[in-house]
């Protein structure tokens, strides 16, 4: 399977995550389980529910495991949801709740806060076309070191068996570096028995749109030295970033 760079920026101050080349399923893989559920503001599954109170539809918990491994998000467009972990707390969202919920879905942002205490969520995932574009609000946005490292597992397991687990003083440096925007070329990286690795590249400030990231990325590859290394070796099982 062809791989593709992966740009992530991660907004601590505004507590939320843009990214281009990261998957639902490998968010869902590093961070949701089944006590959530998914109320939709944007996309919709055929098993879905209907709430009458607020005119969403949603996955229950009950369904969530099969909604996660089985649909195919991209054929939704945008597909934006807040998580709740009870069923009932979605009868509970006032107006208010329910205006800024729509405003949210529409403008890719919350209008005040992105959370709300009916349902007590953790999240509030905006994308569209799956990975293209995703904008995603954290309650702790350094869970987000979880998706980091699911991300690289994705793109370097290749026919390995099993990779050990990445050091977390390696994650934690790939955190830090990402608060300013930065792009793993998966492109370009190696993945074999013999050695593993990807370029992680800065980037300037270049916004949200994809294409310009991939433009940027082009500039970037020329530059000798720029960026970090990440490295894994099979035979030794030993992580480096360099």
């Amino acid at each position: 399977m062809k791989a593709y760079p992966c740009y992530i920026y991660i907004n601590e101050t505004e507590g939320y995550v843009f990214s281009t080349g990261v998957h639902f399923k490998t968010f869902a893989a590093a961070l949701l389980n089944s006590k959530s559920g998914f109320l939709m503001l944007r996309g919709y599954p055929e098993e879905a529910m209907y709430d009458k109170h607020t005119f969403f539809e949603y996955v229950p918990t009950k369904d969530i495991d099969n909604f996660i491994q089985e649909e195919d998000v991209y054929n939704y467009g945008d597909f934006c949801w807040v998580d709740f972990s009870d069923d009932k707390s979605i009868t509970k969202l006032t107006d208010k709740e329910i205006a800024e919920l729509l405003f949210a879905a529409h403008m890719k942002r919350p209008l005040e806060s992105a959370f709300y205490s009916s349902i007590r969520n953790q999240y509030l995932y905006l994308c569209h076309d799956d990975d293209y574009w995703v904008k995603v609000y954290m309650q702790d946005i350094k869970q987000y070191k979880l998706v980091i490292a699911q991300k690289i597992r994705d793109c370097f397991m290749g026919r390995k068996r099993s990779l050990a687990p990445i050091p977390n003083d390696i994650i934690d440096v790939l955190f830090n570096f990402f608060k300013s925007g930065a792009v793993f070329d998966f492109e370009n990286s190696t993945v074999s028995s013999i050695h593993t690795g990807v370029r992680i590249f800065p980037t300037r400030n270049i916004g949200f749109c994809a294409d310009d990231i991939h433009k940027e990325l082009d500039h970037q590859r020329n530059i000798a030295g720029l960026g970090k290394y990440l490295e894994y070796n099979p035979k030794t099982k030993k992580w480096s970033l360099l």
